[in-house]
């Protein structure tokens, strides 16, 4: 379930920051996971925190 796993596979560093998408959008891994059913806004509040939390804010 999780993406990084994917960059593990060739040795290349990566971490998922994720706030539970696959429980609040039913379409995450699914063919039906495109542009319309993303929800930007818990997106944006995400890579905020994100920012904050490496800036030191």
């Amino acid at each position: 379930m999780s993406d990084q796993q994917s960059y593990w596979a060739f040795d290349i560093p990566a971490l998922m920051i994720n706030d539970t998408s696959f429980i609040r959008n039913g379409n995450y891994h699914q063919s039906s996971n495109d542009i319309d059913t993303l929800s930007f806004d818990p997106m944006r509040e995400v890579a905020s925190y994100v920012y904050q939390a490496v800036a030191g804010f």
